[in-house]
């Protein structure tokens, strides 16, 4: 902050040996903060200066020699800034000026550094400069492509496939349409004889939604099925690719596109032959744990019974990547007295036959004071159903003496909607 304000004095002669301590000294800093702190400086300092700072800053012996910082931590975190601040210089050029071109190349260029923080950073910045470049876009569309779907090295095609979702987004949505790259990326997943196409279109998908969010989900339904395809595939690198796509998908997904993508997963676990498919789809359901609450509350009812039929499923890694997708869900709740039964409730829901009066009895002798979320009430309604069912009158009365301790805890009337259906009737029985 004292550098920031200082240096709107500095006359703009001297901004070279401003920049060149921050490329040098400020950003080989340990402390990520420091380092986000003199980006932030450095970028305000352009603004203030405007094109005054231009012919000063962006020349082979300043900002652009940074670009060939050796490949470490160090030498990332140098030529992330040196592509920051040509991003928000080149910002200051107007439209049709030759150097925003060049910038833009060497922006490019950049892409190939094996390093998702100098490659994400460039990608940024090439957005706002999509709209200056003029007709170059086409070539420049092409050639990433290009190097996304054969390019040598998987940081290549990491690389590109970060560029082209920063130009997507500087050209807006509808150039996935124009440019066909929907239709690319899917035909490229499909190629079964090229696994450089899979892995470099599955990165596409990835960066395409971390970069445009939730205007990308109206393309996830067609392409959640190839993702989890893909985590089947005999290649390592695609599997990987699969994974990393998946996952960044279910973190940012908003309720309508739980609800657009839930029932394509449900089905892939009711009748999906390959186990590591399978999985792929278990553990996309088990990192919907981590969604927003109002999302956890729409996806969990449906989530944790299909996942608990899966235990039927022999296969090792199925019943591993079952056990995890549910210690996620218990990850995430919130309740101190129910956190401490969540082992006894994962127990529970994997061997209901000789676990689930115990976990009854521990649930009975619980004193709940706080409030009941989603996140437990996913995990505790199954066990209580099965309470419900035993043929022992007791246990059945035992068990809706704890439904309704729960349910006078539960702070969100709409949480226990969805499991109403399977509670009422037993409730009633119990009752008569």
């Amino acid at each position: 902050a004292a550098i920031r304000e200082c240096s709107f004095g500095i006359p703009v002669t001297d901004l070279p040996v401003v920049f060149t301590f921050f490329l040098t000294k400020a950003l080989l800093d340990p402390e990520e903060s420091v380092k986000n702190s003199v980006l932030d400086c450095g970028i305000d300092i352009i603004k203030h200066h405007e094109e005054k700072c231009v012919p000063l800053l962006l020349t082979p012996n300043c900002l652009e020699s940074y670009l060939n910082a050796a490949n470490s931590k160090q030498g990332n975190s140098v030529r992330e800034g040196a592509v920051v601040f040509m991003g928000a210089l080149a910002r200051h050029l107007p439209k049709g000026d030759e150097r925003i071109l060049s910038v833009t190349h060497r922006l490019l260029e950049t892409l190939s550094t094996p390093s998702d923080q100098v490659q994400s950073a460039t990608a940024r910045c090439l957005i706002p400069l999509v709209p200056l470049i003029g007709g170059e876009v086409d070539k420049i569309i092409a050639d990433l492509t290009k190097q996304l779907l054969s390019g040598k090295k998987s940081s290549d095609r990491r690389g590109a496939a970060f560029g082209l979702a920063g130009i997507v987004k500087g050209l807006g949505l509808p150039s996935l349409g124009k440019y066909h790259i929907m239709d690319l990326l899917k035909e490229a997943v499909e190629d079964k004889k090229n696994h450089v196409a899979r892995e470099g279109a599955l990165m596409a998908v990835e960066c395409l939604y971390a970069t445009l969010g939730r205007l990308f989900e109206p393309y996830v339904v067609s392409i959640l099925p190839l993702l989890l395809i893909c985590s089947s595939d005999s290649n390592k690198s695609v599997r990987i690719a699969s994974k990393d796509a998946a996952k960044v998908i279910m973190e940012k997904l908003s309720v309508h596109g739980v609800k657009m993508v839930m029932p394509n997963l449900l089905k892939t676990l009711t009748e999906e032959q390959n186990w590591r498919t399978r999985v792929a789809a278990i553990e996309v359901l088990g990192s919907m744990a981590y969604c927003a609450p109002a999302q956890l509350s729409q996806c969990l009812p449906q989530i944790v019974p299909a996942l608990v039929d899966c235990f039927s499923d022999t296969h090792p890694e199925v019943q591993d990547g079952i056990k995890d997708a549910l210690r996620s869900v218990g990850s995430v709740i919130k309740s101190p007295e129910i956190i401490s039964l969540v082992p006894t409730l994962l127990e529970a829901l994997e061997d209901p036959n000789s676990k689930t009066a115990s976990a009854l009895d521990k649930l009975m002798h619980t004193a709940f004071v706080n409030s009941v979320d989603s996140a437990s009430l996913a995990l505790i309604v199954p066990v209580l159903c099965r309470g419900l069912k035993n043929s022992m009158m007791e246990t059945k009365r035992k068990t809706a003496q704890i439904v309704g301790s729960i349910c006078s805890l539960i702070t969100d009337p709409t949480d226990i909607i969805p499991y109403l259906p399977a509670l009422l009737l037993p409730l009633k029985e119990v009752n008569i």
